[in-house]
C-alpha cells in the first residue's frame, strides 16, 4: 500500500492564494486614499464655514477693530484668490482682521464670489451666494442667503 502524505501547499495554491491578497490589499489602499481625498475636502468646507462664522459674529455684535476710527459698515471675507482669503473690516477703509488663512492644498475655490460682506447689526448680507470648493473631483458648496445664514 502506497499512502502519499501531502504536508504543504502546490506553487499554484500559493500563487493563487498571494494574488487575492494582493487584490483585496490594493482595493482597500484605493478605498481609504478616496476616503482620506473626501476627508480633506469636507474639513476645508467645515474650516471655511467657521471662518465665515467668525466674520458674521463679529458683524452681529459691531465688533470694531482697534485701528477702526470711523463708524464699522461690516466685516468682509476676501479671497485673493483661489487658495487665500483673509477677514477685513470695514471702517472706511479695509482693516485686516485675519490674515494668512488658506485652503489646504490641493483645495480650491471652484466658484463662488470672491467677498462675502456681513453688515452690521443682522442686517445679513447683500445677495445669496454659492461657494464650491474642489478637490481631487469632488465638490463641496457652501451658500450664505441674504439673512446670513450659513449652510
Amino acid at each position: 500500500m502506497n499512502l502519499k502524505l501531502n504536508r504543504g501547499f502546490t506553487l499554484i495554491e500559493l500563487l493563487i492564494t498571494l494574488t487575492i491578497i494582493t487584490l483585496f490589499f490594493s482595493l482597500g489602499i484605493t478605498q481609504y486614499n478616496k476616503f482620506n481625498r473626501r476627508q480633506i475636502l469636507v474639513k476645508a468646507r467645515d474650516q471655511l464655514i467657521s471662518d465665515l462664522r467668525l466674520a458674521q459674529s463679529k458683524s452681529l455684535a459691531a465688533e470694531k477693530p482697534v485701528d477702526c476710527t470711523e463708524s464699522l459698515s461690516g466685516i468682509k471675507v476676501k479671497f485673493t484668490d483661489n487658495q487665500n482669503y483673509k477677514i477685513v473690516a470695514i471702517c472706511g477703509e479695509e482693516i485686516e482682521i485675519k490674515t494668512g488663512l488658506s485652503l489646504p492644498p490641493g483645495v480650491t475655490k471652484q466658484s463662488g464670489p470672491n467677498e462675502i460682506f456681513f453688515k452690521v447689526l443682522s442686517q445679513g448680507t447683500s445677495f445669496d451666494s454659492t461657494i464650491v470648493l474642489s478637490s481631487f473631483e469632488e465638490t463641496q458648496m457652501i451658500t450664505i442667503n441674504k439673512t446670513g445664514e450659513i449652510k
